[in-house]
């Protein structure tokens, strides 16, 4: 038996999605040239739609091209004996450094923001324990590395097995702690757990500011729209959906349900 996400993209596509609906409604009532004007019309939007995805590329390819020379010239700087740089030319070369590595963020998150509202973002839904993706997480994002004193992590060592694409899960996981660390005044405790429920496994990323209610409001606070939007984003194809609640444990977090893997 085969299981499969219950949204393989996000909302973004539901607009074009209606309006093919609706030509398909209106050619169901109509005849003749009515209905050839509609096949018209349904073809100008796949045409309109392969543009698109076209024009996506083309973007990212020579966004890439430009941003790996500005790597590769910083990269020469750095191997620079550093003994014969004065103190301003040191730190406005690690203050490049700093820059390049949001850019690349940027970049990357911009694109798979780009291809989930697309449709074209695959995700490859497997049989995941948490406590490795977490763990996967810790070694292996230089982003999770950046606040890695600030994060704490409470996870049963008898969680049941999530059904998620275990890469895109350990990204969004990542994403909600950016955001976290981003959107408080204080670098407090960042907490991520993890609680079983019916059918699934309820996760949180704890230590938001209490003035935070919904999402939203944290969409429009402190900095990252890009990659907490790619995490909502992420989470909804994943079948769940990001909220703003208060923990047991007291705390204001970030919270989603996935469902439970399979039996097998």
């Amino acid at each position: 038996m085969s299981f499969q996400f219950p949204r393989k993209s996000y909302v973004a596509n539901r607009s074009r999605d209606r309006v093919y609906a609706l030509i398909d409604e209106l050619k169901a009532n109509t005849t003749g040239v009515q209905t050839a004007t509609l096949d018209e019309l349904s073809a100008a939007l796949d045409a309109l739609s392969d543009e698109r995805s076209e024009l996506m590329v083309e973007f990212v390819h020579e966004h890439n091209n430009a941003f790996g020379l500005i790597k590769g010239y910083h990269t020469l700087l750095g191997d620079i004996d550093t003994e014969t740089l004065t103190p301003f030319q040191r730190d406005a070369l690690d203050i490049i450094g700093k820059q390049i590595e949001r850019l690349d963020d940027l970049l990357k998150d911009s694109y798979d923001l780009a291809r989930v509202r697309e449709g074209q973002l695959e995700l490859t839904p497997a049989r995941v324990r948490l406590a490795e993706v977490l763990a996967g997480v810790q070694t292996g994002s230089a982003r999770i590395q950046k606040h890695w004193d600030a994060l704490r992590f409470d996870i049963p060592g008898d969680l049941p097995d999530l059904w998620a694409d275990p890469d895109r899960l350990a990204q969004a996981i990542t994403l909600l702690v950016v955001k976290v660390a981003g959107s408080c005044p204080s670098d407090d405790a960042i907490t991520v757990r993890a609680a079983a429920t019916p059918g699934g496994v309820r996760v949180s990323v704890g230590g938001l500011d209490d003035n935070i209610e919904t999402a939203q409001d944290a969409a429009q606070l402190g900095c990252c729209y890009t990659a907490f939007t790619l995490a909502l984003h992420l989470v909804d194809c994943m079948g769940g959906a990001v909220t703003v609640e208060q923990t047991p444990a007291g705390e204001r977090a970030f919270c989603f349900t996935l469902p439970a893997a399979p039996p097998g």
